[in-house]
């Protein structure tokens, strides 16, 4: 696996994390989520929130001096796309 599909993949788990959360996320949250997968690192996580924060797939909030991530309506939108080249997820999310 290309280093650019490794980094699409795991940008696609923290979409797929906020997806499945009830409510908007803390970076120190996603993290924590992000641990059972030994090759994310927290550093990994900040750089793809920051890039799904600039291609507006994921929003940020400011509460109490820390920021809770959401996604949106981008993010959701192509979440789904991208589930629905993977069987186990077809129609789970429609």
């Amino acid at each position: 696996m290309t280093d650019t599909n490794q980094f699409f993949d795991k940008k696609l788990i923290i979409l797929l994390i906020l997806n499945e959360s009830n409510n908007a996320l803390s970076l120190e949250q996603i993290v924590k989520m992000c641990s059972d997968f030994e090759s994310i690192t927290y550093f990994d996580v900040c750089e793809y929130i920051d890039v799904l924060k600039r291609t507006n797939h994921i929003a940020e909030t400011i509460e109490n001096s820390t920021s809770y991530y959401s996604l949106t309506e981008a993010g959701f939108s192509t979440l789904n796309e991208l589930l629905e080249l993977v069987p186990r997820y077809k129609h789970t999310y429609n």
